[in-house]
């Protein structure tokens, strides 16, 4: 096997390493999450401001350069609070699927 192939095997083993970490944790987060509200787990602020951005992007297909709807009154920049990048890929899929 040539060094390249072994290169490219050992970053995927690394990739699929790190992605089975992350689902581990998840998971573990979870079922604290169970354990703590039920079955029924709440809609946190997070997830809220995060469906937020992707309906904006939905309807507008951009998010705007200053929120003034969220930190009333002086708002915020979504671009340098939030990481930003996702939303639209969850926008364009949400519109293919409607």
């Amino acid at each position: 096997m040539n060094r390249s192939i072994q290169r490219a095997l050992l970053g995927f083993l690394a990739l699929l390493t790190l992605f089975t970490i992350a689902l581990g944790a998840r998971a573990l987060i979870l079922q604290a999450q169970y354990q703590r509200f039920g079955d029924e787990l709440p809609f946190t602020l997070e997830s809220a401001l995060y469906y937020r951005r992707v309906k904006m992007v939905y309807d507008t297909g951009r998010l705007p350069a200053h929120d003034a709807m969220v930190q009333y009154p002086e708002g915020i920049n979504p671009w340098t609070t939030y990481t930003a990048g996702a939303e639209f890929v969850y926008a364009k899929l949400a519109r293919f699927f409607s």
